[in-house]
């Protein structure tokens, strides 16, 4: 089917995207969440599968069979706006009710997105910041911070490191 001479031009993908397009694959992931500050992380093993989804986003699917006891899965879709400029990333899963939704840049090579989302402990809204930067083309490394609603001191909660299957 052809496109009328008359109509817009179709978006095309632009480098943003083909950024995204790099994590599409499968990766084993190392997982920390620092759950008490006088206590060693929590570590976990996940698996994480991103899928393309069209020429502007990925879909991913993250499975920790045994997460602090007990399944663990999660869903994101991340994607890049050109006209807003920034990413934008939603996430879901299994422990906690409510969406996450990001926003962000890269500033220099580490993507950094922000979202105001509830603490879960307290249920309180609360300001939280991710940072993702690759190592290598099969090597990945992700924090997350959040505020603590009532000092306001930035903790972090948890850092996973993805590395591609072959």
């Amino acid at each position: 089917m052809s496109q009328p001479t008359d109509a817009p031009p179709m978006p095309q993908p632009g480098p943003e995207h083909q950024r995204l397009m790099d994590h599409v694959g499968t990766w084993d992931v190392e997982c920390l969440f620092f759950t008490d500050p006088s206590a060693d992380p929590v570590r976990c093993a996940a698996v994480e599968t991103v899928e393309r989804f069209g020429p502007f986003y990925t879909l991913s699917h993250f499975d920790a069979p045994d997460m602090m006891g007990m399944p663990f899965q999660g869903r994101g879709i991340r994607g890049y706006s050109p006209a807003a400029r920034h990413y934008d990333s939603t996430w879901i899963d299994t422990l906690t009710p409510d969406l996450f939704h990001f926003t962000g840049r890269y500033e220099d090579d580490v993507l950094v997105l922000h979202a105001k989302a509830p603490d879960p402990m307290s249920q309180v809204l609360t300001t939280w910041r991710s940072t993702e930067r690759w190592i290598d083309a099969d090597t990945r490394h992700f924090e997350m911070f959040m505020k603590i609603p009532t000092s306001g001191q930035e903790i972090q909660v948890m850092s996973y490191t993805s590395r591609r299957r072959r």
